[in-house]
């Protein structure tokens, strides 16, 4: 059985995680930057793929831990360090 080299995933290298609908990623975000048109969110955990517009909201809640979870093609963010119990 032959393999093409594209059909396997460099596992030192990951790529990131697309979201899909109503699966959240929620840890310490690390680190955010941005690469081909899209935001990376690093996690503790790895890295996710999200859409620019995030980017500034991130960007805030770097060294906290955070949660985005995608809900019906959009995205929710919130800050689990600084939740409020109305």
């Amino acid at each position: 059985m032959h393999y093409l080299c594209s059909e396997f995933k460099n596992i030192s290298e990951p790529e990131p995680h697309l979201l899909a609908d109503l699966e959240e990623a929620r840890d310490v975000l690390i680190k955010v930057l941005e690469t081909e048109g899209y935001c990376i969110a690093i996690f503790k955990f790895g890295a996710v793929t999200l859409p620019m517009e995030l980017m500034d909201q991130l960007e805030e809640m770097i060294g906290k831990r955070c949660a985005v979870l995608r809900f019906d093609g959009s995205y929710r963010l919130r800050c689990l360090d600084e939740e409020v119990h109305a």
